[in-house]
């Protein structure tokens, strides 16, 4: 399967130039991570962004960052798919079975104050501080994998917001070196007051999600992919170690870059074999 990943769109202007090169790339589905948008809150812009990428008749699988609202979110969902039948909802719809792979998306954040977040409780919509807000619950979503006996060694994780981080943990490039999980990175041996520092930073701005990284830990999901970052594309696999284009890996955490620079990936799996692995290649209409 042929899959194109865009992220971080931020109505950069690529849209049209990103849509017509997936056309050409003979893609099976167009995944999108989040922050399609800059203003939460507009829903005719959210739907002129995802109207683009249905206009190619590929089918459109788009979940919700931190620069979606949830109203605008609903408005906007049920608009587009009232005029394209390619057009699937992976913000308030988790899970899709794909020519025998899983598709399972976690839209929104941990620990940042957005209409779409990922917290404890129950999967569903929430008053919070006097606003409507969707919560992802991870756990919740374990349970629906298992009710649903789905294959996780077959099954791709589609989030905004990459893993959260631990110390010497490159999962999502914050830090780039050996990949290690450690329970509570702050007091692991060894770890320096700088190390310290950095990882504090970063948790601060909340770039890491600790529930999707328990979520992979606890599942065996080998493909993981997530934006919000605005890095560059590039991947690594689970034990830390950098991908380049073109290696093929049965397990992967990639980031597609930021469509708002014009850049997205195109992930193939294959699982002929019995085992599911990937490769991937980047693209950039600039």
């Amino acid at each position: 399967m042929r899959i194109g990943l865009i992220s971080d769109n931020h109505e950069g202007g690529f849209e049209r130039k990103i849509a017509e090169a997936l056309k050409g790339e003979d893609v099976d589905a167009i995944v999108s991570l989040g922050d399609a948008i800059e203003i939460p809150t507009n829903s005719e812009r959210l739907i002129r962004v995802q109207q683009i990428f249905c206009e190619t008749g590929i089918p459109f699988y788009s979940t919700a960052g931190n620069h979606e609202g949830y109203q605008a979110w609903v408005r906007a969902s049920e608009v587009v798919c009232q005029r394209y039948d390619n057009f699937y909802d992976a913000a308030l719809q988790h899970i899709f079975r794909i020519n025998g792979i899983s598709f399972v998306f976690v839209p929104g954040t941990e620990g940042m104050d957005d209409d779409f977040l990922v917290a404890n409780g129950k999967t569903g919509l929430k008053k919070i501080d006097g606003r409507e807000c969707y919560v992802t619950s991870t756990k919740q979503i374990e349970r629906m994998l298992k009710e649903q006996s789905i294959d996780t060694s077959k099954t791709i994780l589609f989030t905004h917001q990459p893993p959260e981080q631990g110390y010497r943990n490159g999962t999502d490039s914050l830090v780039g070196t050996d990949y290690e999980i450690v329970e509570n990175p702050l007091e692991a041996d060894g770890i320096t007051d700088e190390e310290r520092d950095f990882y504090e930073l970063h948790q601060m701005i909340g770039q890491g999600s600790m529930q999707t990284r328990m979520l992979i830990k606890k599942t065996g999901i080998p493909l993981v992919c997530s934006g919000h970052l605005h890095r560059k594309t590039s991947a690594i696999n689970h034990s830390g170690e950098d991908l380049v284009e073109g290696d093929v890996s049965n397990t992967m955490y990639i980031t597609p870059g930021m469509a708002g620079r014009g850049e997205f990936a195109i992930l193939e799996t294959d699982d002929s074999t019995g085992n599911l692995v990937a490769s991937y290649e980047k693209r950039n209409v600039q």
